[in-house]
């Protein structure tokens, strides 16, 4: 399978995982529970796939520095998705939620900073589109309150942008260091998941009390955890993939305006956020700088 075709494969992934999470917050499901179930459903898939031997390459000691990078890369990353969860409680989903996918501007120029990538003109014209169409659906405010979004959600939302693009560069500058190399997609996923066990276990600790709400947790938990896991694989495999020509730093960019632009078609048809004739140019946009970035 090409480069690209996996970057969209790794968009339908984490929109599932946004359909998952939107739909779970919106039943309020415990977050901590919910993404401690899912992660030992996701960790538990993970090992069987990687094998005893896949399994074993994460304790090497040659393998130590990409497992730690992963495994606080993934701290930052179950911080910044818990607070991204919490701020889909009502309205304005889609915004409250692309938001924080704006996260891939933290790999994307870090890659073009200290790992020297180059990139053409149309490239960084589609990263432009992808970036101002989001932050004009982000700061638009709509006719339907059902679609709008408060400032204290905002900076809500902003502080997820923030965890999640950490987690990113930690994730992508792990998956590059020679320690990484003995490590498979499956072992490489199940260590970031692994971290997500350990942060999400001591959350549910402190609210021990919403642990007898399991009917909600485990059952979406469980499907976030299917899903978290596939689109870890694809995202390794991406990397690897687009890494060989030098490329891998367009790997989360392009995943992303797929989910948002994925996402907030779900958002209208589910809950019916309506959108008005500038957020549909905003979106018409987004479609073009995913395609530029691509052709670039």
């Amino acid at each position: 399978m090409s480069g690209w075709s996996l970057v969209v494969l790794l968009g339908a992934a984490w929109t599932a995982v946004g359909v998952v999470v939107s739909e779970g917050r919106r039943r309020e499901c415990p977050v901590p529970q919910f993404y401690l179930a899912g992660s030992l459903v996701a960790v538990t898939i993970l090992l069987f796939l990687a094998g005893g031997t896949g399994a074993r390459a994460i304790f090497l000691p040659e393998s130590r520095l990409a497992v730690a990078g992963f495994f606080v890369g993934s701290l930052f990353n179950g911080a910044g998705q818990a607070v991204s969860m919490m701020n889909l409680e009502r309205g304005g989903r889609a915004l409250a939620f692309a938001i924080p996918q704006q996260a891939f501007l933290f790999p994307y120029l870090w890659s073009r900073f200290f790992w020297g990538q180059r990139a053409s003109l149309l490239s960084c014209c589609g990263i432009a589109l992808i970036v101002c169409a989001i932050f004009y659906l982000a700061v638009t405010r709509s006719s339907d309150r059902s679609s709008s979004l408060p400032f204290r959600r905002i900076m809500i939302a902003v502080l997820a942008l923030f965890l999640i693009g950490t987690s990113q560069i930690f994730i992508v500058s792990s998956a590059r260091l020679e320690s990484a190399q003995g490590l498979s997609k499956f072992a490489s996923s199940g260590v970031i998941l692994g971290a997500n066990v350990v942060f999400f276990l001591f959350w549910s600790l402190i609210r021990r009390r919403e642990f007898g709400s399991y009917r909600l947790y485990l059952q979406f938990g469980a499907l976030w955890g299917v899903f978290a896991a596939a689109s870890y694989c694809v995202l390794f495999t991406a990397l690897e993939v687009l890494g060989r020509t030098n490329r891998d730093g367009i790997v989360f960019p392009l995943g992303a305006g797929i989910l948002i632009l994925a996402y907030s078609l779900f958002t209208v048809v589910r809950y019916r956020e309506k959108l008005n004739w500038r957020q549909i140019v905003a979106f018409a946009a987004l479609v073009c700088g995913i395609f530029c970035a691509k052709l670039g």
